[in-house]
């Protein structure tokens, strides 16, 4: 008992039906031994002492049965509840024996020794017990999946050594050995059960684990109490982590208990593989979760790459808006995905939380299909050559198209579920497939097309088989490596360093050249940039745009100022510059008059299907 209560342990019913349970066994182990010391005295003990020392006894072993059985039948049901008629016919038995034992006669045979004989009382009590007996049995063999096997074992065991010394109790009665097989059951069930540490996650410190959570948010549920349900996702970067292995990842889910446990003072659920939870009562309280000032620097911690973690927050409000356990984890397995993350540090799910979730839910249905049916189109957008005056080389882009309802799917969000859900090194691979298809099908080589930029995900650039995926494809359709140049986003390339360095290292030997996408949107620095030796500088539309914001003119001068800087210094580099996100004749010439020459946007062309590429191609063709 000292072990079991100094552990920190799991508020449900199935818990507290157990320490009923303990105690009541441990009632029933100290009147045993005053119920022998008043046999042995009779004739010193006054009567009433004598027979209140029996009930005691007697009616302890009832109600420890009883509670046996309650607790096995809670494991059983789970989050089933129950009738207010189910309920009081499963306590007949033992009020008609409790009632017995209040009134009932116990009787005494002198003859030798002081020993007690059967009466009603006993006869009662046994027959409750035989009852609660053979429900306990039914219980265990219909489980119905909600008690495992070893827990079965467990039961069966504790209840045939029980049932054994019960009997030898009955045809003994001067022996009194009932309260042992009581205690040996219960220190089966709490070696191989009950055991509050087997509600740890022992590789996080202080958090409860996924059976815990579990089992708290189904009595919750059945109880019909109200709850939240706070929540923090580790973002698609955890797939990266994956790829690093279980320690990486556990140093960052620490850092999460950490921040979770000592600033909101709650215990800490590891609820799914990259998701700590918390749970609180409908109060004010949760107004702290609400308003608090989440910054990534409260989960940045030390790892083997260059990454800085990034969760996702959630609250839920049970049962209002998640009915059962399924719907709360489907809920908590897309916040990360919800578009509220935009506008707070923290989605509270409501209407337009869960018409979202259909919406993209019919999205990752569409996806999922797509993929395994090759249902996925390749756009191409040009890029324009200033200096020859020619588009000579396009970027590949993926698109998504339901036919039925949903029309385009935008690749903002298809690629975050195709993250989410681990779709992403399929659909890279399906895209690089298809481009080395298309290309070697049209030698687009022959129609002045230097190269075509295909993007690689972050999570695609750590997978130790992406140099001979690639490497397979291009000699698959007679690809030159020169002709394939692979984008990387800026923050790709900070958070992944040298674990893509050993891709990128293959890559670079097999040929290939490699672009920085979207640089000026994450938090590089120069030294790494260079460091990665990159071919191509790709230049995010947003440090364009920001040049031509009419509302604020001078904002738009230190945008000018900015964009010009960041010219000079990948020119001093000698790196090529592409410009995104080109949409207007003022864009293109400031971009000229800076000397970047390979410009790509709405100005020159939209993204376009094959075959309108072809014919774009034919159409400005020298």
């Amino acid at each position: 008992m000292f072990n079991y209560y100094r552990a920190k342990r799991v508020s449900i019913k199935q818990f507290y039906y157990f320490e009923a349970f303990l105690w009541l066994v441990l009632l029933n182990f100290i009147s045993e031994f005053v119920t022998l010391y008043t046999i042995n005295h009779y004739d010193s003990i006054y009567p009433f002492y004598n027979r209140l020392a029996h009930q005691v006894f007697i009616g302890s072993m009832d109600f420890v049965i009883f509670f046996l059985y309650i607790y096995v039948d809670s494991k059983r049901r789970a989050q089933k509840k129950y009738t207010r008629l189910e309920y009081f016919l499963r306590c007949v038995p033992l009020i008609v024996s409790f009632i017995m034992v209040i009134f009932g006669k116990l009787y005494y045979n002198l003859d030798g020794a002081v020993k007690y004989s059967y009466g009603p009382i006993v006869y009662t009590v046994y027959l409750s017990m035989i009852i609660y007996f053979g429900a306990i049995i039914w219980c265990v063999f219909h489980s119905r999946g909600n008690i495992s096997r070893n827990e079965q074992i467990a039961l069966f065991t504790g209840f045939v050594i029980a049932v054994v010394l019960s009997v030898l109790q009955y045809f003994i009665p001067e022996l009194l050995i009932s309260s042992l097989g009581l205690a040996l059951l219960v220190f089966l069930l709490y070696i191989s059960i009950e055991n509050p540490r087997e509600y740890y996650d022992q590789s996080l410190d202080d958090a409860m684990n996924q059976r815990a959570f579990r089992q708290v948010i189904e009595d919750k549920l059945a109880r019909e109490e109200k709850f939240y349900v706070v929540s923090a996702t580790l973002e698609s970067a955890s797939q990266i982590l994956d790829a690093l292995g279980q320690t990486e990842k556990n140093s960052v889910l620490k850092k999460g208990v950490q921040f979770l446990n000592h600033r909101l003072k709650k215990v800490v659920y590891h609820a799914e593989e990259n998701t700590l939870a918390i749970i609180m009562p409908l109060n004010g309280e949760i107004d702290r979760i609400r308003n608090a000032d989440i910054k990534k620097q409260d989960f940045f911690v030390k790892t083997g790459i260059y990454f800085q973690p990034k969760y996702s927050f959630g609250i839920i409000e049970c049962p209002t808006y998640a009915h059962s356990l399924e719907e709360l984890l489907s809920l908590m397995d897309f916040i990360p995905l919800s578009r509220k993350r935009e506008e707070s540090d923290i989605v509270e799910v409501d209407d337009s939380v869960l018409k979202e979730k259909q919406y993209l839910w019919s999205v990752e249905n569409i996806l999922r299909k797509a993929v395994t049916e090759d249902g996925l189109d390749i756009f191409y957008q040009p890029i324009y050559d200033t200096s020859n005056k020619a588009f000579v080389s396009a970027e590949a882009l993926v698109r998504l198209k339901d036919t039925s309802t949903l029309g385009f799917v935008s690749p903002e969000v298809f690629i975050p579920i195709a993250e989410h859900i681990g779709l992403i090194n399929q659909l890279g691979e399906i895209v690089f497939r298809k481009v080395c298809e298309f290309s070697s099908a049209n030698h687009l080589w022959e129609k002045g097309v230097k190269f075509v930029e295909v993007n690689i995900s972050g999570i695609q650039s750590v997978d130790p088989m992406l140099p001979q995926t690639l490497e397979r494809y291009m000699e698959q359709y007679g690809i030159s490596p020169r002709f394939i140049n692979l984008e990387i986003t800026e923050t790709v390339s900070v958070e992944i360093g040298d674990l893509f360095k050993e891709n990128l290292l293959q890559l670079r030997s097999l040929g290939c050249n490699f672009s920085m996408d979207d640089f000026g949107t994450g938090y590089s620095n120069i030294a790494k940039m260079a460091d990665t030796k990159f071919e191509i500088i790709k230049l995010d539309k947003s440090l364009l745009w920001s040049c031509f914001d009419e509302k604020n003119p001078k904002k738009a001068q230190s945008a000018i100022v900015i964009l010009m800087s960041c010219i000079r210094m990948i020119h001093n580099l000698d790196l090529t510059i592409v410009a995104e996100g080109v949409e207007t004749k003022e864009q293109a010439e400031i971009l000229i008059s800076n000397n970047v020459r390979h410009l790509q946007g709405y100005y020159f062309s939209r993204p376009i299907n094959e075959t309108s590429y072809l014919d774009f191609l034919e159409a400005h063709s020298n």
